[in-house]
């Protein structure tokens, strides 16, 4: 089990080096071992080649990257597919071991409710040539856990793989080994419950590839460092044991603004805090 961070997180600080080289250099010298990472943009040929020589130079792969996600964006169907295009062959140059997506882009029609099985077909009829794409290549696609984003009490179902039956669904109609499961663990705490997470783990255990690792309370998406929130992390990790869990441990962070002072502190700290929850599995 690796220690890895969505190095993206890093563009988002007031590091006054924000480039490849560097970014690699601080998280290499934090202690991980493992980088994700997902360019994008009308540079992102530029970006792929750097991040390689910077992962090249520093020994640490790329071994994960995320698609775009269009729920919010809502942008037309061909330009979110261009960016598709962009992400899926990064990823394949950057010679990553999975690629994380979304399976909630199905819109609920104004004048209709909410459908899973039309949400199913639309949602299959998107990701399919990219599956077979990244399957050609060894890519993993590794479809997140999500939640809803209107959690109060009888709000009308409105995103598709909120539910555990849509996520494992999407998975296994691929009837594809290379269509995975990215157990993101403060999604799965406001899709599951704090108490439902354990037991949604072992459900989904033969297919959890990946992880985005990150803490929250009050029903709110935080992403925070593990420890700050309300996730029973011994649990977690013994649950991760238990089904056989093979993969790394991946820190997605994505909200503060750290100043540049900050930010190897904040990265030292993650990588402490990523060798106590690596203790906790290895002790299960």
């Amino acid at each position: 089990m690796e220690l890895s961070i969505c190095a993206n997180y890093l563009q988002k600080t007031g590091l006054s080096d924000k480039s490849a080289y560097n970014m690699f250099k601080l998280c290499k010298e934090a202690g991980f071992t493992v980088m994700d990472y997902s360019p994008g943009g009308e540079t992102w040929e530029k970006q792929v080649d750097s991040l390689n020589r910077a992962s090249e130079a520093f020994e640490l792969p790329i071994e994960q990257s995320h698609a775009p996600y269009n729920r919010y964006k809502k942008l037309p169907i061909e330009e979110y597919k261009a960016q598709l295009d962009i992400a899926f062959e990064a990823a394949i140059r950057m010679h990553n071991k999975q690629i994380v997506i979304h399976g909630d882009d199905y819109r609920v029609p104004k004048d209709g409710a909410y459908d899973a099985a039309d949400a199913m077909n639309q949602m299959y009829e998107l990701w399919a040539p990219y599956v077979e794409r990244a399957s050609s290549k060894g890519l993993a696609v590794a479809i997140e856990t999500v939640f809803e984003d209107d959690r109060s009490k009888n709000a009308p179902p409105n995103r598709f793989t909120s539910r555990l039956d849509e996520l494992k669904g999407l998975i296994e109609r691929f009837d594809n080994p290379l269509v995975t499961c990215c157990w993101d663990t403060g999604h799965a705490r406001l899709a599951f419950t704090r108490e439902g997470m354990p037991d949604a783990m072992r459900a989904l255990a033969p297919h959890i590839t990946c992880t985005h690792v990150h803490d929250n309370y009050y029903n709110k998406d935080l992403h925070l460092l593990p420890f700050y929130g309300d996730i029973n992390w011994k649990e977690q990790m013994a649950t991760l044991k238990e089904i056989g869990y093979k993969g790394n441990l991946t820190f997605e962070f994505v909200y503060g603004n750290l100043p540049d002072e900050m930010v190897a502190e904040f990265l030292a700290t993650a990588v402490h805090t990523g060798r106590i929850l690596k203790k906790m599995f290895e002790e299960a």
